[in-house]
């Protein structure tokens, strides 16, 4: 009966939740804003993932913990398409723009 009960609450614990990405709130984030190149025509883009964990509510900035990061991100041009990526390393403290230039994105520091 107890094998019973804990393969239910194993099972019910993991089915159906993604998981999430590993955002930082500490004062030694690097914060990431992902912006278009004309917003006054195109649409907004948004953070998917970060280092390969799907996160909530698709996002335009994110706070991070800083290192070498793989943001998964999507621009405009390919709002129906796969996920696009890009890595690179995030100092703390440090605010970066991620600008969306068509289906590709480029990391400039603020």
């Amino acid at each position: 009966m107890r094998l019973v009960v804990l393969l239910a609450l194993t099972a019910a614990g993991c089915a159906g939740i993604p998981p999430t990405a590993p955002l930082d709130s500490s004062e030694e984030h690097a914060t990431l804003t992902l912006v278009s190149n004309d917003p006054s025509t195109d649409l907004p883009g948004c953070f998917d993932s970060l280092d390969g964990h799907y996160l909530q509510k698709s996002p335009s900035t994110i706070f991070i913990k800083p290192g070498r990061r793989t943001v998964g991100y999507s621009c405009q041009a390919i709002l129906d398409g796969p996920e696009t990526t890009l890595t690179a390393d995030f100092e703390p403290r440090k605010s970066y723009l991620i600008r969306c230039d068509g289906a590709h994105a480029k990391v400039e520091a603020q």
